[in-house]
């Protein structure tokens, strides 16, 4: 279904046309996430969204993690763009967590287009990621330079 002005994207997001009403972002589960339950991370890459589904819109990233076992742990976080390779130094955060101390901030909102983000634990199946999706749509679908909708019409 569309709304405002949008077309539905192929995961039924919103597509990249436009925002929601008033042309504000739309909140959305991580994609790996349907229900927008907890994603166990596991020892080896775990995609928990996949940003290229709705290519040209801007996405604000937000992911909690929480360490159940009972050691401290690292989590690693690869945001990873077109034809990037996931876990290179360059494009990998590392987040230490504390052991069965709730859920921790890891991504705070950071910015992506069209990127990927894979977890991996240091302990296997110790650690769960949980978070949401802001998506803004371009301003102007035949020009991506002309930025994207703020929450203003």
């Amino acid at each position: 279904m569309a709304i405002g002005n949008s077309s539905p994207g192929p995961n039924n997001l919103g597509g990249v046309l436009r925002g929601g009403v008033n042309n504000t972002p739309g909140k959305f589960t991580l994609s790996a996430s349907t229900y927008g339950t907890p994603i166990t991370a596991l020892g080896s890459e775990t995609l928990v969204h996949d940003g290229t589904l709705n290519a040209g819109a801007m996405q604000e990233i937000y992911l909690w993690a929480a360490n159940f076992s009972d050691a401290n742990a690292v989590l690693q976080i690869s945001i990873v763009p077109p034809e990037g390779v996931p876990f290179e130094a360059s494009n990998t955060v590392h987040a230490p967590l504390i052991t069965q101390n709730g859920l921790y901030l890891v991504y705070p909102g950071v910015p992506c287009l069209n990127s990927k983000i894979y977890v991996k634990a240091s302990a296997p199946d110790s650690i769960i990621v949980t978070g949401f999706v802001l998506q803004y749509y371009p301003k102007d679908v035949n020009d991506l330079s002309s930025g994207y909708m703020n929450g203003s019409s």
